[in-house]
């Protein structure tokens, strides 16, 4: 059913982001754990640096939350995209996926397939739970898996 159109005008669209990536956990010992709490987190390049710097030194922990709902469905597609190219078989098609705004016949279907399957996931809290990713990936609560499911299903 058709209807009225929302278009948000008061919060700017930066996918990609403007700044270089930082560490987020420059200024704690790297023998304690770190819980990072991210508002509006977008683009995952200060997770991934962050990740990257620290290495196998620490216990990370991140909390990601933004407004729109695409943002996490996209970063939750780059993230089991990683988790299941640990033999980094993919590597370059997945920074395609995500950074590019044009996509190849090949790395479309990828995409696709990994919506696919997600969705697939999400179909319920306990199978998201069950999931290969249930341990590493988890939602503060059902609807956000909902709508974050809704998207993958689109």
């Amino acid at each position: 059913m058709l209807g009225a159109t929302y278009i948000n005008t008061f919060t700017p669209f930066h996918p990609f982001g403007g700044k270089p990536a930082v560490c987020l956990t420059d200024n704690t010992p790297i023998e304690k754990p770190a819980r990072i709490l991210m508002l509006g987190c977008g683009d995952l390049r200060n997770v991934l640096f962050t990740a990257h710097s620290d290495g196998a030194g620490r216990h990370l922990d991140f909390t990601l939350c933004d407004m729109e709902v695409a943002i996490i469905a996209r970063n939750i597609i780059l993230f089991t995209l990683i988790i299941d190219d640990a033999a980094g078989n993919h590597h370059d098609a997945n920074w395609t996926i995500f950074y590019h705004q044009y996509l190849s016949a090949k790395d479309h279907a990828r995409l696709v397939a990994q919506a696919k399957k997600l969705h697939g996931f999400a179909a319920s809290w306990n199978s998201w739970q069950t999931s290969q990713y249930g341990k590493l990936i988890r939602y503060c609560d059902r609807t956000t898996l909902t709508k974050v499911d809704e998207v993958w299903q689109f």
